[in-house]
C-alpha cells in the first residue's frame, strides 16, 4: 500500500487534484453547452468521463483493495464507516456508469446529463470530506507503517 492512500496530508492532495480536474471540465462541458455546443460537447464529456475512471474511481478501487481491509482487520469498530465510503464509491460509479451509457445512446450532451457531472462532484466532495475530516484520522493510527510499495499517485 502506498503512503498517498494512508496519509491524510497526501490523500487530501490526492482528493483536491481530482477534484480540481473534474470541477474544471464541468464547468468547460457547461460553457460548450451555452455556445456552440456540439460536438466539443460530446469530445469533452468523453474526456470527462475517462478523468472520472482514471482519477477518482480508479483512487476508489485503491482504498477498497488496499486500506479499507486492513481498517477492518485492525479496527472492526469502522465497519460502519467503511459501508458508508464504498457507497459513496458505488453511487459514483453508477452515475459514472449510466452518463456513459446515455451518452452513446444520445450521441450528445443533454442537460440531464450535466446533472450527473454535477451530483458526481457534489458526491465526491462530500466523500472526501468524510474521509479527510473523520475517517483517516481516526484509523491513521493503526495504518501507521503499512506502506509496502508505491502506488504511483493512487
Amino acid at each position: 500500500m502506498g503512503p498517498s492512500l494512508v496519509d491524510l496530508h497526501a490523500h487530501r492532495d490526492i482528493h483536491d487534484a481530482a477534484r480540481t480536474e473534474m470541477e474544471v471540465g464541468t464547468e468547460l462541458l457547461q460553457a460548450s453547452l451555452s455556445g456552440q455546443g456540439g460536438t466539443t460537447a460530446l469530445r469533452l464529456a468523453q474526456e470527462l468521463l475517462s478523468g472520472w475512471r482514471q482519477r477518482v474511481l480508479a483512487h476508489a478501487e485503491a482504498e477498497e483493495q488496499d486500506v479499507f481491509p486492513l481498517v477492518l482487520e485492525r479496527l472492526p469498530e469502522q465497519r460502519d464507516a467503511v459501508a458508508a465510503l464504498i457507497r459513496d464509491h458505488e453511487l459514483m460509479r453508477l452515475l459514472v456508469d449510466e452518463t456513459e451509457r446515455d451518452l452513446a445512446r444520445e450521441g450528445r450532451v443533454t442537460g440531464p446529463l450535466l446533472e450527473r457531472f454535477t451530483a458526481l462532484l457534489h458526491i465526491q466532495r462530500l466523500h472526501a470530506l468524510s474521509e479527510e475530516e473523520t475517517f483517516l484520522p481516526q484509523v491513521q493510527g493503526a495504518l501507521a507503517g503499512t506502506s509496502k510499495r508505491s502506488e504511483g499517485g493512487r
